[in-house]
């Protein structure tokens, strides 16, 4: 992977060569909101393209056939050639909910544009207010976004700096696409919404949603700063920008930084919902080595121990553990459990389930037969069972619950860190390549202890981990944080 660092169901009748093309009903305000109309357009006009051409394929591999290219190439002397010359138009006639559509390419790109019913004829009345085929050749959809759809159109992956704070604030944030890079100024402006009330189609609406739901985290950041009216002062100190690659770009930027941040400390990040299952691990570990932090597996353990580092007595399922699966295939997962909710008690937490299917170990039947850690039990929890109902905590009762569930919880992310760097270096498991089969982890600032790590890795592959981590993250003369941005 490079990176690169960059500031209708429908009817038809055919007669004489003219192809008419009778829509489905109207899209409702909803679905006509999404962009289905103009969608609906362009399928339109390429059917009856498809049909006029004699193309036979799919819809999807139309456009760059040779048909295509044969009947386009026709069309030269009917596309309108001057302002003046307002009749002339693609000799295809298609009709969308009872309006006649003139077609032309510019660029080899697909524009279509609703004609004018005056009297019984009707009328070009020139390109604007056009509608684009997306660029992507296999796509359907509207243009949105320069020459693209949404879903094929430039992104970008950002981490920002809050200027203002030692030690460094960083957040990285995947915001929507855009024909031009994002500028420091528009993303402060985004961040400036977030909390305020707004009027948006009538109704009055919070502000910030976009950044809420991709960091909830910097979103309450920024709302509280705002509260304790302090300021704050963000600027992109780095880029990856990406286009149509499967997400891989995000994953990996997303996943690099995090475990830069929780290897080296020195700085927060505002992240927590790390996703990876696209990462290209081999430029994560790339990334990691320009900064500092290198790992290589060991040597080989002869001998080691039955009982996970993590675990120092009985587990009490009741209370929040972490659990290993893994196979003889060398696929590894972690999760947390506990048998009791503040709704309801039960032989497993009421989310398990549908959180196993969504994290990729769903195929763990017995995924609860190792507990790998658990932090020591206070003494106020050390009644607890499967029937106690947590609802009856006392307020001493709940912190100290949500004081192991935190601790569960960054152990979680250590041992998923852990299972990834074996990804990475190549590590193997009774013969096989370690695979892990999550697809996300939680980031939590200061949950990697390369003690603690060492200590895993060699639980779970029987390996030493040899690993330099170099020192804390810093500001440079720039104020910015000091990183190495590989290509």
């Amino acid at each position: 992977m490079c990176l690169q660092m960059v500031p209708l169901k429908s009817s038809r009748t055919m007669r004489k060569g003219i192809l008419a093309i009778e829509d489905e009903p109207t899209p409702s305000p909803s679905s006509e909101s999404k962009g289905a109309k103009p969608d609906s357009i362009i399928k339109a006009v390429l059917q009856g393209m498809m049909e006029n051409s004699g193309y036979q394929g799919e819809i999807t591999t139309f456009w760059g056939s040779d048909e295509q290219k044969q009947l386009v190439n026709g069309w030269t002397n009917h596309v309108k050639k001057s302002k003046t010359d307002m009749d002339k138009y693609t000799p295809l006639h298609v009709f969308y909910n009872k309006n006649k559509v003139a077609m032309q390419t510019v660029g080899g790109l697909l524009q279509v544009v609703k004609m004018e019913k005056v009297g019984n004829d009707w009328k070009f009345k020139g390109w604007a207010g056009r509608t684009q085929k997306c660029s992507i050749t296999t796509c359907i959809t509207v243009c949105r976004v320069g020459k693209f759809c949404e879903t094929h159109a430039p992104r970008e992956v950002l981490l920002l700096q809050d200027m203002r704070t030692t030690p460094p604030i960083l957040a990285l944030l995947a915001p929507y696409a855009t024909a031009t890079p994002y500028t420091n100024s528009e993303i402060r402006q985004k961040l400036d919404e977030c909390g305020i009330m707004k009027k948006w189609g009538g109704k009055e609406t919070i502000g910030g949603s976009g950044i809420q739901n991709q960091s909830i985290q910097l979103y309450d950041y920024v709302v509280k700063k705002r509260k304790d009216k302090e300021e704050t002062f963000f600027r992109i100190i780095g880029r990856w920008p990406y286009q149509n690659d499967n997400n891989k770009v995000h994953d990996s930027a997303f996943l690099a930084v995090s475990l830069l941040v929780m290897i080296k400390g020195g700085a927060s990040l505002l992240n927590s919902r790390i996703l990876f299952r696209a990462a290209d691990l081999p430029w994560v570990r790339s990334f990691l080595n320009e900064n500092w932090v290198t790992f290589n597996k060991g040597e080989e353990l002869a001998h080691v121990s039955t009982n996970p580092p993590g675990v120092s007595g009985e587990i009490n399922r009741s209370l929040p553990y972490v659990y290993l699966g893994r196979n003889d295939e060398a696929e590894f997962y972690t999760g947390v459990q506990n048998q009791i909710s503040l709704l309801v008690s039960g032989a497993k937490s009421p989310y398990h389930d549908k959180m196993k299917a969504e994290t990729g170990m769903n195929h763990f039947e017995e995924d609860e037969d190792m507990p790998i850690f658990q932090s020591p039990i206070p003494t106020l929890l050390e009644n607890i069972k499967s029937v106690t109902k947590r609802s009856k905590f006392s307020p001493k009762e709940e912190e100290e619950f949500l004081k192991m569930e935190k601790a569960a919880n960054n152990y979680e992310t250590l041992a998923h860190s852990a299972i990834k760097i074996g990804e990475m270096v190549g590590q193997t498991y009774k013969g096989a390549l370690v695979k892990g089969v999550h697809k996300q982890m939680n980031h939590f600032d200061c949950a990697i202890n390369v003690v603690d790590l060492k200590c895993i890795y060699a639980f779970l592959f029987e390996t030493n981990l040899v690993i330099s981590e170099g020192s804390q993250l810093e500001k440079g003369q720039d104020q910015k944080v000091v990183i190495n941005f590989v290509v």
